[in-house]
């Protein structure tokens, strides 16, 4: 599922800038569009684990990305809020995490979250209040790309309680010569942009177990496409790009008024001109 823009742009009211301001204050605002952090309290121990569920684990890689989206269905039965737990694969970077309400992304609910050590490694760990079902989303380490083939590995570690694990991998558009491990138990669903989704044999890793998941493909033309336009539309301009675009405003139009004040006649020069052609 992909995540709603969450980020937002400052409008710039006044038309010219002082250089120097621009600057002090860019640290400021810049942090707004850093990755989310980890809350320094975000689960209370006062609130009871949730029971197990049905874990998802999907890895979306692209010759320019890897992406793990992890999603738990809680059982009906559970009693909310409650504090939820899910693996954290080592060199994960945790970009969202919440709650999913329905289809529309617009209305899942974000949740701060801690990463916890367990027995058997890392873990995610945030209080889900409205929904049993929960997802987070993480950037993985960059794939491998040689000779027009692209290789993505990521080694999932069983930290937490689970009735089982669904693993999954997406492909971009053109992707061909597709090879995945463990093998897909079935042909891949595709979307209308053209990405295929292979759905995998379910695994029931004990605690402290695990599996690798290995996907390698030729990316084609249209994947390429593709990927290039979602980057490029994945969201707003980022506020830097901005202060220096209108940094080079400032200097382009100081340096026109002094080229134009360094060129002009002063007005004693025009009269000595005039009382000398009379």
């Amino acid at each position: 599922m992909t995540r709603p823009t969450r980020f937002r742009i400052a409008r710039t009211t006044a038309l010219v800038m002082v250089a120097a301001l621009a600057f002090a204050s860019i640290a400021g605002p810049l942090a707004a569009f850093a990755a989310p952090q980890p809350a320094a309290s975000a689960a209370s121990a006062s609130v009871p684990l949730a029971p197990k569920g049905q874990l998802e684990v999907q890895l979306w890689s692209s010759s320019v990305s890897s992406l793990l989206v992890v999603s738990l269905k809680l059982p009906d039965t559970a009693t909310l809020p409650a504090r939820v737990r899910m693996p954290l694969p080592e060199g994960a970077q945790v970009t969202w995490a919440g709650e999913i309400i329905g289809t529309d992304a617009t209305r899942d609910i974000s949740r701060s979250f801690t990463i916890v050590d367990t027995s058997g490694g890392r873990a995610i760990e945030f209080i889900a209040e409205k929904a049993r079902a929960l997802q987070y989303e993480a950037d993985l380490p960059l794939p491998t790309v040689a000779g027009g083939q692209v290789m993505a590995t990521m080694k999932w570690v069983q930290t937490t309680d689970a009735l089982g694990v669904n693993p999954a991998v997406k492909t971009p558009a053109g992707a061909t010569a597709v090879q995945i491990t463990p093998a897909p138990a079935e042909q891949p669903r595709t979307n209308s942009a053209g990405e295929a989704l292979y759905t995998l044999p379910q695994q029931s890793p004990a605690l402290g177990g695990g599996f690798t998941l290995q996907v390698a493909f030729k990316q084609g033309i249209a994947g390429s496409a593709s990927t290039t336009s979602t980057a490029q539309g994945a969201g707003p301009i980022p506020l830097y790009a901005l202060v220096v675009v209108l940094l080079v405003v400032v200097v382009a139009v100081v340096a026109w008024a002094l080229r134009a004040g360094a060129t002009s006649p002063a007005a004693g020069d025009d009269g000595d001109e005039a009382d000398h052609e009379a």
